[in-house]
């Protein structure tokens, strides 16, 4: 207990089963003062709300919890600690977010194709579906800067970033 200065918990709580425990005893793990950073995907975005159940952060069943803005603050501060800074803006979960979520959208393929594709995935569809995946992503990579300038001017962009401080002493509730 108390001797760390930072834990990294980056798209690691959205997998979790039970991620208020985890984040409660990260506040017990960190020094006074210390700091947690957090980054999820955004339940709250304008991709979440956009793109529904094609929205490729929703990831199901790898993501077990979904967040928004509210939900991991109230979180957190009832874990023990002080919100320093939030931030949705995250240019690669931003931009290739939602062009995997348009391509999801607009194809009638397995979801998140062309993501297996970018993985390497061993199981390669054909050359017609990887020119047609990347002849796509091309046409919608301006929309995807558009929505991603659009949602970090609103505070609506697709990934969570939080800097939080472990309170000195924790409030009573």
């Amino acid at each position: 207990e108390n001797s760390l200065d930072i834990i990294v918990l980056w798209h690691v709580l959205e997998h979790l089963t039970d991620p208020v425990s985890t984040i409660r005893k990260a506040q017990k793990i960190l020094k006074p003062g210390g700091s947690l950073v957090v980054a999820v995907p955004n339940f709250g975005s304008l991709q979440s709300r956009l793109f529904g159940k094609h929205w490729f952060h929703l990831d199901l069943p790898r993501h077990t919890y979904h967040f928004t803005r509210q939900s991991l603050l109230a979180i957190l501060g009832k874990s023990g600690f002080h919100t320093k800074t939030l931030a949705t803006r995250s240019f690669d979960q931003g931009i290739y977010g939602f062009i995997q979520s348009a391509i999801n959208q607009l194809s009638t393929a397995r979801p998140n194709m062309l993501y297996s594709i970018l993985k390497s995935s061993q199981q390669k569809p054909g050359a017609a579906v990887i020119s047609l995946q990347f002849l796509l992503a091309g046409l919608l990579a301006p929309f995807a800067l558009l929505e991603y300038l659009g949602s970090g001017l609103s505070g609506t962009g697709a990934c969570l970033m939080v800097r939080a401080k472990k309170k000195q002493v924790l409030d009573p509730e």
